[in-house]
């Protein structure tokens, strides 16, 4: 699993964790999945 550039610092177990809680929050909530890649806050945003 490759880690964002921005979480360097992070182990990568923190990383796999921070992404396990939200993806959990997401199922849990119903979070559709389209906008859950717009709010995913691990996952890099590139802007045109």
């Amino acid at each position: 699993m490759l880690v964002p550039p921005s979480l360097k610092g992070l182990t990568e177990n923190t990383w796999r964790n921070a992404q396990r809680q939200f993806d959990e929050a997401a199922e849990l909530i119903g979070l559709d999945p389209s906008l859950r890649a717009v709010l995913d806050p691990l996952m890099p945003h590139y802007a045109c």
